[in-house]
């Protein structure tokens, strides 16, 4: 269970802190500390040597975050998959991906 990587959000009002190995993907946390403990997690993290990547303005990148926040939890896309199959799972995540499309 790890951080594997930091961004500024496209708002640039935030940090998303990216999970590796857990039960959620990421977790955010303002651009000062707050004193919480994901706050703690992060400077922990920043004090082994990580650095914060800026790379969240980028057009190249911009969609993804654009989309990690449109899709439901592991959770719900699983339910949806057992009561609704996966044709209308792989519509849901279509319509998200329609409307945040990947750079060529």
């Amino acid at each position: 269970m790890s951080i594997w990587n930091v961004n500024i959000t496209t708002d640039r009002d935030k940090y998303c802190i990216h999970l590796q190995d857990e039960e959620h993907l990421f977790f955010e946390v303002p651009l000062s500390s707050d004193g919480s403990s994901n706050w703690a997690r992060l400077q922990e993290w920043l004090d082994a040597g990580n650095e914060i990547a800026d790379d969240m303005t980028v057009p190249s990148t911009m969609y993804a975050d654009k989309r990690r926040f449109q899709y439901p939890s592991i959770e719900d896309q699983l339910d949806k998959i057992f009561h609704e199959g996966i044709d209308a799972w792989k519509a849901d995540i279509q319509a998200i991906k329609n409307a945040h499309p990947k750079p060529e």
